[in-house]
């Protein structure tokens, strides 16, 4: 099994449907180049329900980053 991490996903225009589309293509990417079975995010606690609407789920308590609360997130094939 390989686990793969996706970093910050940042668009320049909100409720486009962009992040949508750069996080089901990193997840295409993650899994045709790199076998992905599990892939982990750290997200702010704020924009869980977007990761949600992507295949995430909540795989961790609430943990200060940088001072803003995150959560960890996971996706699994």
């Amino acid at each position: 099994m390989k686990e793969i991490s996706i970093g910050r996903v940042i668009t320049t225009e909100r409720g486009k449907g962009y992040g949508k589309q750069i996080m089901f293509h990193a997840i295409e990417v993650a899994i045709e180049h790199f076998s992905a079975t599990l892939i982990d995010i750290e997200a702010q606690e704020y924009a869980k329900g977007f990761y949600e609407s992507v295949g995430f789920k909540q795989s961790s308590d609430t943990f200060m980053l940088d001072g803003i609360p995150h959560i960890k997130m996971t996706w699994t094939k």
